[in-house]
């Protein structure tokens, strides 16, 4: 038992200095995106060439999916750092990730970073989940409480972990005065590899959020849910607006559908 803890305390030490480092590789890599990504648009408002206009844009949707796939790899970081540095925001960190996780899975990942899902998956957040239901885990005998089913504490750990705080519903009733602009739209030729969902959502609620997060389905030609695209914005003003662009994989999708606004 003693040998099992010690083995999971220095893994979750090490892994705390490698995801910190990750993060930092991540952030110059996110500012250098963003820093071609604003010297493409410049150029696009000159006079180009068709050609050198076409690889441009090119360019821009490939920056815009880096930076969404940066995105879901800085909240996997960050939930793994708070995690082994047992800071108070454990709860709001990992209940992010979970649902991170729940919408995109781990395809969204670079393959470089999928280690830090397998581990955050396979060791962390299940001891995470079974500190936060009041599960004693025994590492070294296994679980003291044999009759409960891991899928069991699992969803037992996610109730426990969720923000203090419900988050808005997608219904209006539940959130009133952040609204989803009807006029959202679907930019995906059937023969682009690249779609995107675009349209306004606006802060009628008299309120400033620190983090607003919408999600859409993503479904194919039989109306089956393949996977959700996302997009956040921080820092929404009362009666501020936000244009946001979510790019996705035009590869089996042919429809898509509103799921949810989350606002904090």
């Amino acid at each position: 038992m003693r040998k099992a803890v010690l083995t999971l305390l220095m893994t979750f030490g090490f892994m705390a200095f490698l995801c910190a480092q990750e993060g930092k590789g991540i952030e110059r890599l996110k500012d250098e995106l963003l820093k071609e990504r604003q010297e493409i648009i410049q150029k696009l408002k000159r006079p180009q060439s068709a050609l050198v206009k076409t690889a441009m844009e090119s360019r821009l949707q490939k920056i815009d999916f880096e930076l969404e796939e940066l995105r879901c790899a800085l909240i996997v970081t960050k939930a793994m750092i708070e995690f082994v540095n047992d800071k108070r925001n454990w709860s709001g960190s990992v209940s992010e990730l979970l649902n991170e996780l729940d919408y995109r899975g781990t395809k969204g990942l670079p393959r470089s970073r999928e280690w830090i899902v397998s581990t955050l998956k396979q060791s962390i957040l299940p001891a995470f989940k079974a500190t936060y239901s009041g599960i004693t885990v025994d590492l070294g005998e296994g679980p003291t409480h044999p009759t409960e089913t891991p899928q069991k504490k699992f969803e037992e750990a996610k109730r426990t972990i969720q923000p203090a705080s419900p988050p808005p519903s997608s219904t209006s009733s539940l959130q009133p005065g952040l609204e989803l602009d009807v006029n959202w739209r679907l930019d995906a030729p059937s023969w682009a590899l690249d779609g995107f969902i675009i349209g306004t959502v606006r802060n009628n609620s008299g309120r400033r959020y620190s983090s607003v997060y919408i999600v859409f389905g993503l479904y194919d030609v039989e109306g089956n849910l393949v996977r959700s695209a996302s997009d956040s914005i921080s820092n929404l003003d009362a009666e501020g607006t936000w244009k946001f662009k979510i790019f996705f994989l035009n590869d089996t999708i042919k429809s898509v559908k509103f799921s949810e606004i989350k606002a904090y």
